[in-house]
């Protein structure tokens, strides 16, 4: 689904986090429940929250979200070496601040950034199973936060980890297209597109959004030229 863009699998995915939640449940109930079963009861909301923002459901997002958060405390409460559930309770304090915007300053909403990003950070020294999703997503909380050097540093080496990887191409390109180095952006964004044309099958969304983006970015750079002469 996040590759492909193609959701015509979304029905299995939600059986089986669905399956994952009422397994916890039970073992809950028994009072069998441990700190990684509540890690992935936790996850599976959370995997949910992101299928639901995808589709712009941003109330049934962030229930879900929330959903995971509360299991994923409760995992490190009973474990706090269990560095995984770092990540997701890192990214939701993270981007519950930064989509809360002026709420911050009114101190509405207490602003945990940099809680947030500590605590990625966390999970990607000591974590086990989410080292890598764990980098990417902190190159996105960065460059949110603006700290584009250290966001531009991160998804190279991610990307020279992972070279034949369109998750991180993707990531990097956005990088270099935010710090208006558009060359660089447009020459992955065409490696994205050369690679994408050849998927069997294709649905051809990606394919419109970096013919988009490619043209938008030619724009941006004709513009740019323009001013420093």
């Amino acid at each position: 689904m996040l590759d492909r863009e193609d959701f015509s699998s979304q029905e299995k995915f939600q059986r089986l986090m669905a399956r994952a939640i009422v397994l916890v449940d039970s073992l809950q109930m028994l009072g069998r429940a441990d700190a990684w079963d509540y890690f992935f009861a936790g996850s599976a909301w959370m995997y949910r929250a992101f299928l639901a923002g995808k589709f712009r459901n941003w109330w049934q997002a962030y229930r879900y979200s929330v959903k995971g958060y509360n299991l994923l405390l409760k995992a490190v409460q009973l474990d706090s070496t269990l560095c995984d559930a770092y990540l997701g309770i890192g990214s939701f304090k993270f981007w519950k601040s930064q989509k809360a915007g002026f709420l911050t300053w009114l101190r509405i909403i207490k602003d945990e950034r940099k809680e947030g990003i500590q605590l990625v950070r966390r999970a990607i020294r000591q974590g086990i199973f989410v080292k890598d999703m764990g980098r990417d997503q902190l190159v996105w909380m960065l460059l949110a936060d603006g700290q584009l050097e250290e966001a531009q540093k991160l998804a190279e080496a991610n990307w020279h980890r992972f070279p034949k990887s369109r998750f991180f191409t993707w990531t990097l390109a956005k990088v270099y297209e935010k710090e208006q180095r558009f060359s660089k952006a447009m020459t992955l964004y065409e490696k994205l597109l050369s690679q994408i044309r050849k998927m069997v099958p294709n649905n051809h969304y990606n394919e419109f959004v970096l013919l988009y983006r490619l043209a938008h970015l030619a724009c941006q750079q004709g513009q740019k030229q323009l001013r420093d002469k």
